[in-house]
Formats: C-alpha cells, sequence, structure tokens
C-alpha cells in the first residue's frame, strides 16, 4: 500500500488550478452524498454546507490548527478561511445565477429555502462557461490523499466508486478521464504519508498564499472587525474596455438565445452606466431586464447577490438592525451591509498583500473568475425605496473614491466599535430592475435618487412580421429558449423533438403568434399598443412545446396565449379591447378572445 508523494500532490495541484469551486468541492460533496442516499446524482438530496466542508475537512485542511483551507484549485492558490463553505460555497450555490445551470433545488416547494439539491445531466457543459476542464485523477490525488492505495489505477477506482457520475454529462466535460505518464513514475507513491508541513513545502505555498500569514488567514471577519474596508474605496473595476464588455455581453445574451432591441447600443448604455457607478434597467415585464443584469455582471466578472424588494422594506432590509435570535437581540445586515462585505471580502482576496518578509505579492489578474460581487434589486419601486435607502444618500452620490472614503454606511447597530462603519468597495454595484408600465402597486421615486442611478430602459423589439419573414426572429429565439427548458427540465420524461424539425412543425403556430404579437405591440390607427415582452413569449412557446410533446398539438397555441397573456391585459381601454379581440378571432383563437372578454367583463355570458 501506498500514499501519494508530495511531489505528485504539487502536479495534481497545478492540474487543478483554475478550476471553479464547484467543480472542486461542491460538485464531489453532492455527488458522494447521493451515493450515500443510494440516488442518482440528478435527484435531489439534502445538501448543505455540511457536506462541503467534509471534503474541504478531508483533503485541505492542512497545517496546524485553527488552520484555515488551502485552496489549491485556485489560480494562485490562496488560504480560505475557516467557514468558507458556508459563507461562500454556499452563497454561491444560493444566489449565483449561474448555479442555476449547474445544480436544480427544491426551491419552488419551500417557498424560495433551497435544503435538497442535485446536478442536472448538463451540469458537466455548464460549469465550462466558468471552470477549465481538469483531470479526474488530480482531484482524486486530493480527496484521497489521506488514504493508502496500490497504486494510480486503485486510486481512480476509488474515486468513481465513491463519487459516481451516473446520469450527468461531468465525465469528458468538466473532468477528464487521462492520466499523465509522468504520475506513474518511481518516486512519486510513499510507504508512510506525508506530513501536511511536507505538502506546503512541495507547493512552495509561502509564495502564493496572499495573507501576511496563517494566523492573519484563519482570523474571521467578525473578530478582525470592518476597518480593513477603508483600502478597497480606490480599487476600480478591473475592466474599462468598453467594446470588449459589450461584446462579451452580446455574445452571452446570444449564448442563451436572448433578443433584446437596438441591442448594440442598449448595452452600450448599460456598460458605460455601471463604469460610472449604479443602474436602474426600467421597462415592461418580460422584456429581459433581469437576464441583461446577470449578463452585466458575468461581463465584468462580478457575481450578483439577487433580492426583491416588497412593500415592507425599510432601513432595516437595506442596512440593517436589530433582530431576535436564540440569544436575545443580535445584529442583522441589510441586503446593501450584507453585498458590500461580501463585495470587499473577494476585492481584498485579489489584492496583493506583503507576505511575511514584507514584498508585495501578485493580484489575481483582470481574467480572475471573479472580481466582485454586485447587487441585484429585482422590483425596485415596489418598496418605498427613498425611504429604504435614504441613509445612503451620500454614498451613492458618487463612485468616486474620496466620496467613498467620507461616506462609509453607519452599522450603529453593531457592538464592536470596529464593526460600526464599512466601507463601500470602487467596485461595488446596485442594479435595479423596475416595471415601468404597470404605477398601480409601485411607489414614485424622488429626483434626488433618480440622480443617483442612471435609468436605461429596456423596450420590447420593434421587428414585425413580413410576407417575406412570416415567423420573426424574435419568436425564434424564443422558441430556442422554450426548447432548451423542455430539454433540461423534461428532457427525461418527454420525448423532445430536435429544435431544427421543430422550427419547421411549428410553422403555422410561430406565424400565428408573430401576428398576435404584432397586433398586441402595433395594433395601428389611434389605438395605442400593449408592450409584450419576449420572456412572455417564451411563456407561451413552453405551454405549447409541453402540450407538443405530449401529443397535444390541436389547439395548443390559443390555450397558451389565453392562459400565459390575457391575464396580465387588465389594464387595456376599450379601443384597444376591440382591436384586439378582432385580431384574436381572425388569426384563429376563439378561447384567447373570448378569455380577453371574461377578463374585462366578468359577468358577461359568453
Amino acid at each position: 500500500m501506498a500514499y501519494a508523494s508530495p511531489a505528485l500532490l504539487a502536479l495534481a495541484a497545478d492540474g487543478l488550478r483554475g478550476a471553479h469551486n464547484f467543480a472542486a468541492i461542491s460538485i464531489p460533496a453532492l455527488l458522494r452524498e447521493a451515493k450515500k442516499n443510494k440516488q442518482p446524482p440528478t435527484s435531489l438530496v439534502k445538501f448543505g454546507s455540511t457536506m462541503e466542508r467534509s471534503i474541504l475537512d478531508s483533503a485541505f485542511a492542512l497545517g496546524m490548527p485553527p488552520s484555515p483551507y488551502l485552496s489549491v484549485w485556485s489560480d494562485p492558490p490562496v488560504w480560505l478561511e475557516s467557514d468558507i463553505a458556508r459563507r461562500g460555497f454556499q452563497a454561491q450555490r444560493t444566489r449565483d445565477a449561474f448555479a442555476r445551470d449547474v445544480f436544480v433545488d427544491d426551491s419552488e416547494q419551500t417557498g424560495g429555502r433551497r435544503t435538497q439539491f442535485g446536478l442536472r445531466p448538463t451540469a458537466g457543459s455548464a460549469l465550462l462557461a466558468k471552470s477549465p476542464r481538469i483531470r479526474i485523477v488530480d482531484l482524486a490525488l486530493w480527496l484521497g490523499h489521506n488514504v493508502s492505495y496500490d497504486d494510480i489505477d486503485d486510486l481512480l477506482g476509488w474515486f468513481k466508486q465513491e463519487f459516481p457520475t451516473d446520469g450527468t454529462d461531468l465525465i469528458g466535460s468538466v473532468y477528464l478521464d487521462e492520466v499523465p505518464d509522468e504520475y506513474r513514475a518511481e518516486g512519486m507513491w510513499l510507504e508512510d504519508p506525508p506530513s501536511d508541513d511536507d505538502i506546503l513545502a512541495a507547493l512552495d505555498v509561502k509564495t502564493v498564499v496572499r495573507r501576511g500569514n496563517r494566523a492573519q488567514a484563519a482570523a474571521s471577519q467578525t473578530e478582525a472587525g470592518l476597518e480593513w474596508t477603508r483600502a478597497l474605496v480606490d480599487i476600480p473595476l478591473a475592466d474599462a474596455n468598453i467594446d470588449g464588455l459589450v461584446g462579451r455581453v452580446i455574445a452571452d445574451l446570444h449564448d442563451r438565445n436572448v433578443s433584446l432591441p437596438a441591442e448594440e447600443r442598449l448595452v452600450r448604455r448599460c456598460v458605460v452606466a455601471l463604469l460610472a457607478g449604479h443602474l436602474v434597467l426600467q421597462g415592461p415585464p418580460g422584456t429581459g431586464k433581469t437576464t441583461l443584469a446577470r449578463a452585466l455582471a458575468r461581463a465584468f466578472k462580478c457575481d450578483l447577490d439577487e433580492v426583491t424588494a416588497t412593500s415592507e422594506w425599510s432601513p432595516y432590509d437595506v442596512v440593517g438592525g436589530y433582530r431576535m435570535g436564540r440569544d436575545g437581540l443580535q445584529s442583522h445586515h441589510g441586503s446593501v451591509t450584507r453585498t458590500v462585505i461580501q463585495c470587499a471580502e473577494v476585492v481584498r482576496s485579489s489584492r496583493p498583500d506583503p507576505d511575511d518578509s514584507g514584498v508585495a505579492q501578485q493580484a489575481i489578474p483582470p481574467t480572475a473568475e471573479v472580481q466582485g460581487v454586485w447587487l441585484l434589486v429585482d422590483e425596485f419601486n415596489r418598496a418605498d425605496i427613498d425611504k429604504a435607502i435614504g441613509s445612503l444618500y451620500t454614498l451613492l452620490g458618487s463612485s468616486d473614491p474620496d466620496n467613498l472614503a467620507s461616506s462609509p454606511i453607519d452599522l450603529w447597530f453593531e457592538e464592536a466599535v470596529n464593526r460600526k462603519r464599512v466601507w463601500v468597495p470602487g467596485r461595488f454595484r446596485i442594479i435595479g430592475a423596475m416595471n415601468d408600465l404597470d404605477t398601480t402597486y409601485v411607489n414614485r421615486i424622488s429626483q434626488g435618487l433618480t440622480r443617483r442611478f442612471q435609468f436605461i430602459t429596456v423596450g420590447v423589439p420593434d421587428t414585425y412580421p413580413t410576407d417575406a419573414v412570416p415567423v420573426t426572429p424574435e419568436v425564434t429565439t424564443a422558441l430556442r429558449q422554450a426548447h432548451r427548458w423542455l430539454s433540461r427540465v423534461y428532457g427525461e420524461v418527454l420525448v423532445v423533438a430536435p429544435i431544427d424539425e421543430l422550427v419547421g412543425q411549428l410553422e403555422h403556430e410561430l406565424e400565428s403568434l408573430s401576428n398576435v404579437v404584432a397586433a398586441f405591440r402595433k395594433p395601428g390607427g389611434a389605438v395605442p399598443g400593449w408592450p409584450v415582452g419576449t420572456a412572455q413569449i417564451v411563456d407561451v412557446l413552453r405551454a405549447v412545446l409541453l402540450e407538443y410533446a405530449s401529443g397535444s398539438r390541436e389547439g395548443a397555441l390559443d390555450r397558451a396565449v389565453a392562459d400565459r397573456l390575457v391575464p396580465q391585459m387588465g389594464s387595456i381601454d376599450d379601443d384597444q379591447f376591440d382591436e384586439f379581440t378582432r385580431r384574436l378571432k381572425a388569426a384563429g383563437l376563439p378561447l384567447t378572445a373570448a378569455e380577453l372578454q371574461h377578463l374585462i367583463d366578468p359577468h358577461l355570458t359568453q
């Protein structure tokens, strides 16, 4: 029996370099938990930071306690604090929009809480957007470095048995099943397990650790206070190449089959706004505001902490205050404070700090995985936002370092003196998304607050069907989005035809939908249009594809438009009602016309 040598572990660390946390920690933890529960990894199993912490404890807890975890997969390797599983990995799984392409969860059944997770069958392919391919053998060497094996093949057999990937595309996509010849060379295996010090020496960790020493790296943020955030106000966004950022956003949107009106101009305005400060995306429902916000964050290499404003929002929800806990009153950080601290932690990790010799180490370059954390506030005007955010007016007035340095957030509810103020990093941004169509349930925004955000409208596309092109590109793109959803969610239980076949088979429905959307948006004459968003078209086509895959094509479009669009049309006037009803009947959608009539006058006998 033999153990991997420090030299072999150093090679494996090089092979893991740049891997996403999901690839190195979260997915192996979920694979092992699924096996433990005798379920495939694509099924939902109870999963949380405890399982991720067990991987960290067994594989990456090097050094004298209380030791941080050594993230050999980072580029360069860094020390991770002892509560990273709860505060870091869990946050990525539950708040990062990218995680939804990798994991499924039970949030719909639990009202937003995520207690059970599973892997999507396409998790590996999705993960390639954030992680390079890594060899299974490199991951196996670290996950099993405390256990002895006959040889490298024995180790690989252990890995595949302990972390079965059945039902996923992990092997062959993000995980490569290959072993370099040098891994089998003489001297790569030892009779006795190497010590942590020997491993650290082989990694030459002193040249890559970005904290001054382990004690500093292991100290919790709570104990260290927040005064360190003051030093981050003058660190700007790492990339200000407008053309490059615009190109990345547009490519991201196209990869996700998302089409926006006046795309290049709209994205350019948003990029310039974010380079200068904070942004609010406004427009009718379903126009892609939230999708655009996520694409912008990805282009800037920033994670998004997403929250939804409500009418009950107050300074407590934004900045924080006291709340009742198990041990009495406890301090609670609001959404802005929480995200500012998360952003500061990320920025600090990419900032060069002196090592024990006082020599500054190299900072993470702009190509690093994440350079900050931003806050996305959906339904921005559902709250009395002036009241809720009022204490931050001065801070939000400018992203200039001098203003940020002189305007820390006042955390009056914190007991420790060194935690009563937090400074906002120069990389932090707030993106708001708001519906400017429905004014019944929203609040007005003062001129003072509008000056502190750049408001940009995301409207509906202005392309319409013609005799030469009866199906608009928007509807075709929406069909691809709906098809991707159906394949991912129900591909294992329904027979989903290839997208190219569906475009031809649903030609009549797509032409009818293109005409109906055009009739709603631009009915003609003096009748005002009703703005149908692209997301609403996707909703209609999801319903159509569900019925089509189940063998129920006849009348599927009529039912889908009646059920998905009509309930949102309660604010149309009499002229719109008359024109829309006429157009719907002409398009062969009698059920939709009847439902619209019932919506306007529910007492009318049909």
